[in-house]
């Protein structure tokens, strides 16, 4: 007696293996991409931001010793040089008093708009070296130097007249991952609290 076996039943003659076609593989490629697209953008923009907030906090900090080491000796000038051999206005001498004795000593502040800096130059506050030049800050746009008498007076005409004296600055400083520069626009005034306005140098 003879036997036979069904023959295997196939669904349109073929079986199907599992597997993606080209077209899915693209459709998941594109969108992949535009994922990690956006995914790295956001990490640039947060570098970014962190570089100008960390530009900000450094111009500040720059701005904020070089104006305390500037007031300190305004406060202290007996008188203010702005004639030659000063280059006014990008340079102002003060006479400061010793406090051991009665001689003084001279000390300059300068703008160097090629450099975009502003030093001092005169006696170290700390270790009292004499002729000491000392960068306090850069990356100044421009600087300026206005002499001003006492209440509504208004600006002095000379420097015998000069009961205070402004400073005014722009730092900019451009981050490397940043397009656009980041400004600080610094003001300040002090009186010249040991000058007697209308005198001159002995």
């Amino acid at each position: 007696m003879t036997t036979s076996a069904p023959e295997p039943f196939h669904i349109c003659g073929h079986s199907r293996k599992a597997g993606f076609t080209l077209a899915e593989v693209l459709i998941a490629s594109t969108i992949g991409a535009f994922i990690m697209i956006g995914v790295i953008s956001s990490f640039i923009m947060m570098g970014k931001s962190q570089v100008n907030a960390y530009n900000y906090v450094g111009m500040e900090a720059q701005a904020r010793r070089g104006l305390e080491r500037f007031g300190e000796d305004v406060r202290m000038a007996s008188y203010l040089t702005t004639t030659s051999p000063v280059r006014w206005p990008n340079e102002i001498q003060l006479t400061l008093p010793n406090a051991g004795d009665s001689s003084t000593t001279t000390v300059n502040y300068y703008y160097d708009s090629t450099a975009q800096t502003l030093s001092r130059t005169g006696p170290d506050p700390v270790t009292g070296a004499a002729n000491t030049t000392t960068v306090l800050i850069t990356n100044l746009l421009n600087c300026e130097f206005k002499r001003w008498q006492l209440g509504t007076s208004g600006p002095a005409s000379n420097d015998a007249g000069t009961d205070q004296l402004q400073l005014r600055l722009t730092i900019q400083n451009t981050a490397v991952t940043a397009v656009t520069a980041n400004n600080l626009v610094v003001s300040a005034r002090y009186v010249l609290r040991n000058h007697k306005s209308g005198t001159t140098l002995p």
